[in-house]
């Protein structure tokens, strides 16, 4: 009772802290058990590795490429966990409905369009068409002619 009073907590805690330091022989609390890790540091680093010589490359397409040359079966989520914890964040591509191959340009309406040439050498490499909230980037061979 006197040690609580000394150390301002309640007699409870003080005998519970006791305890543990009789069992334990420390007070700080024991590791949590967890799951043992799918993957091994080595396995870690040749997931960054494959991620950083291809960045566009998706999860999917790295587990894949891992199965098919070392064996190593993985899932998705944990290729992606081990690219996150690696400072790797994926990025979805644009996804408006301007890049979709089955949008046509007749779903926007023609006054809110503005188009823009892009000319290198007299010839157009590429045009970008805004409509209204949307934009399209339509590049393509230059073609000589009319």
């Amino acid at each position: 009772m006197e040690v609580a009073k000394m150390v301002g907590c309640s007699q409870k805690s003080v005998a519970k802290i006791l305890k543990k330091h009789r069992l334990t022989g420390t007070v700080r609390d024991l590791a949590i058990p967890r799951r043992p890790r799918v993957t091994t540091k080595r396995q870690d680093n040749l997931l960054v590795r494959k991620c950083k010589k291809d960045r566009f490359k998706t999860a999917i397409q790295i587990k894949t490429e891992v199965l098919s040359e070392y064996s190593i079966k993985l899932s998705t989520s944990t290729v992606q966990r081990r690219l996150r914890g690696a400072g790797l964040f994926g990025r979805n591509r644009e996804g408006s409905p301007a890049l979709l191959s089955s949008t046509k340009e007749t779903d926007f309406p023609s006054q809110d369009r503005t188009s823009i040439g892009i000319l290198k050498n007299g010839q157009e490499l590429c045009s970008v068409t805004n409509l209204g909230s949307y934009c399209i980037l339509m590049t393509g061979e230059p073609t000589s002619g009319g």
